[in-house]
């Protein structure tokens, strides 16, 4: 046995220690007895309900819609203006929102195309104008 004092080892049937005269006999009969712990309830888990989730599909254009919606941004100016209102604007149907963005998309690359094939023409047509003056 171990006094709770000092540490010290201490043979079993002393009642005082002898390095720090602390009462032994107490502690070993003070020992708290240990109460047995009820065995653990099975809870069972009560099933977690989710509501459905929200149908947020934007409503679908109609082909009318559709016919409108081409028609009047491929006007030059008005229909640039209105591709980027619609295209980037808040309170817009998602589905025109990405229509105009494609559009846009489409513009974008067709700028570039027609700027990389007019590089091309004149760097060509340079080239045959040499080619020509040494004739």
């Amino acid at each position: 046995m171990f006094c709770p004092k000092c540490g010290s080892n201490v043979p079993d049937s002393t009642k005082f220690c002898p390095t720090c005269g602390a009462l032994l006999a107490d502690e070993a009969q003070q020992a708290p007895a240990t109460e047995p712990q009820p065995e653990p309830q099975y809870q069972p888990q009560q099933p977690v309900y989710q509501a459905a989730p929200a149908d947020n599909n934007p409503a679908a254009l109609k082909v009318s819609q559709f016919f409108w919606l081409d028609f009047l941004t491929g006007i030059p100016l008005v229909g640039f203006i209105l591709t980027l209102v619609w295209g980037f604007g808040g309170d817009v149907n998602e589905n025109k929102r990405n229509y105009c963005r494609a559009k846009l998309v489409w513009l974008l690359i067709g700028i570039a195309v027609t700027v990389i094939f007019t590089i091309i023409a004149v760097a060509g047509g340079g080239l045959a104008a040499l080619i020509y003056e040494q004739y």
